[in-house]
């Protein structure tokens, strides 16, 4: 067996694990494409293959794959596929029934617009659209330029979400009604009034006491002392009436003073 044909067995038996949507796996075999070009009819011939023979659940994934090799290594791979894609595509569409698989695939078709010619992408949808599923929206023109218009049937994406919601039915939960939880008594306090004090009189200011001042006292003390002197000056004056003296001289001489 030569090289070319062991690769292209290795090969075919790496596709076999393609059971389900893996990333891991979907990039060694676009590694394993990309380091192998020189043999690319080959590998686009496995995988085509594969596709058309494989149960529906695993078609999607490897038509994942061929979208990976389509996309990061491109050349020749990319004119091989071309040649079958309409037919492979649609095919994986009407195998697969269910809603979401549908709209994966609806939104796998948007993404090669810059990969297919319009040709193809407007053979595609003008297929579906008139064969398979008349919800699906026309995105591209066969007659228009390479980019194409975009003409979008917002049915198709509504349908597909209508059939999903028609499927899968949420029971309706009854939420218990509201608990009515018994008013609760309870019991009044009585609180024993505080009798406050009556009010405390203040005592009225202390009566004013005049204090004699210190000219009161020694005017008072002056007024003694003339009253004194005016004493004794009546008290003189009343004995010389008596003794009949008229002056001081006379006085001592009654007395007997020199």
């Amino acid at each position: 067996m030569m090289a070319g044909e062991r690769f292209i067995d290795q090969y075919a038996s790496a596709l076999d694990v393609l059971t389900f949507n893996s990333k891991p796996i979907i990039n060694q075999l676009t590694t394993m494409a990309n380091e192998n070009k020189a043999h690319a009819t080959e590998i686009v011939e496995k995988i085509e293959s594969r596709i058309k023979e494989v149960p529906p659940e695993q078609k999607l994934p490897s038509l994942y794959l061929l979208d990976s090799i389509l996309k990061n290594v491109g050349s020749e791979y990319t004119t091989h596929f071309s040649k079958n894609i309409v037919h492979l595509f649609c095919h994986v569409f009407e195998k697969l029934s269910d809603p979401k698989s549908r709209l994966a695939l609806y939104k796998l078709r948007q993404t090669w617009g810059s990969y297919f010619q319009v040709s193809k992408l407007a053979a595609i949808d003008k297929h579906i659209h008139d064969a398979l599923d008349p919800n699906w929206p026309i995105t591209a023109s066969a007659t228009g330029p390479k980019e194409a218009a975009i003409f979008v049937n917002p049915k198709f994406l509504e349908s597909h979400e209508k059939r999903t919601a028609d499927k899968v039915q949420t029971p309706a939960v009854q939420l218990p009604a509201a608990v009515q939880l018994p008013a609760v008594q309870l019991p009044a306090v009585q609180i024993p009034a505080v009798q406050l004090p009556a009010a405390v009189q203040m005592p009225s200011e202390t009566p004013e006491v005049n204090q004699p001042s210190a000219s009161q006292e020694e005017v008072s003390i002056g007024d003694k002392r003339k009253q004194l002197l005016e004493q004794q000056r009546q008290k003189k004056a009343e004995q010389k009436k008596a003794l009949g003296i008229n002056s001081s001289a006379e006085m001592k001489k009654a007395l007997g003073i020199n």
